[in-house]
């Protein structure tokens, strides 16, 4: 009964999340598939066995990242969608993954939340090439939330203690061999401006 459109890329290929059917809840779990549209046909993307799904990014050649929940709605995987195949990129521990962007080599990164709604932590990840790896949080900071990735592999996201204090954060670059730079380091020393996001 609805759909709403979130990503283009150059294609012209669209991705977002559509109801599947006029109840919107089943069990209290809401009934959204995210979509892939090319060339007037619009293709159910599903889920990972669970009621739900939604896209969280697109690359350029048309895969698509998200979240879902599995069978029994009681966890969160990150996916990888591409022509057709999802394929549930896991997590580490007891964490629920949380996908943030996808580069045209098909790298995944987002981040992997423990705890619960008072105390959780989110710790960096990147996936590729069918293995996820834990990128850790940015030295003195509680949480670490990568955002972007492109296609030189560097990472940039964002850092801060989860306290809802923005003056409690930074931003950092990632890169293979180097970790994590915390862009702040760059700003002049005496000026009053302060990276955030």
């Amino acid at each position: 009964p609805a759909a709403a459109a979130y990503f283009i890329n150059i294609r012209g290929q669209v991705t977002g999340q559509s109801y599947i059917r006029s109840t919107p809840l089943l069990n209290g779990v809401p009934l959204i598939h995210p979509f892939f549209w090319e060339n007037g046909r619009m293709t159910d993307i599903g889920t990972l066995g669970g009621g739900w799904a939604i896209a969280e990014a697109m690359n350029s050649v048309g895969q698509v990242v998200g979240r879902s929940d599995l069978r029994g709605d009681e966890t969160i995987h990150a996916y990888r969608w591409s022509r057709g195949k999802m394929v549930d990129l896991g997590t580490l521990g007891d964490a629920i993954s949380q996908p943030s962007s996808i580069n045209d080599l098909g790298a995944v990164v987002g981040y992997l939340l423990t705890g619960d709604g008072d105390s959780f932590r989110g710790r960096g990840f990147r996936w590729r090439n069918g293995v996820m790896t834990d990128l850790g949080t940015l030295p003195g900071f509680v949480c670490t939330f990568p955002h972007h990735i492109n296609n030189r592999g560097q990472i940039v996201g964002d850092s801060s203690n989860c306290n809802g204090d923005l003056n409690d954060s930074t931003v950092w670059l990632w890169q293979d061999g180097v970790g994590f730079v915390d862009l702040n380091t760059f700003v002049p020393p005496g000026s009053d401006m302060h990276l955030l996001e």
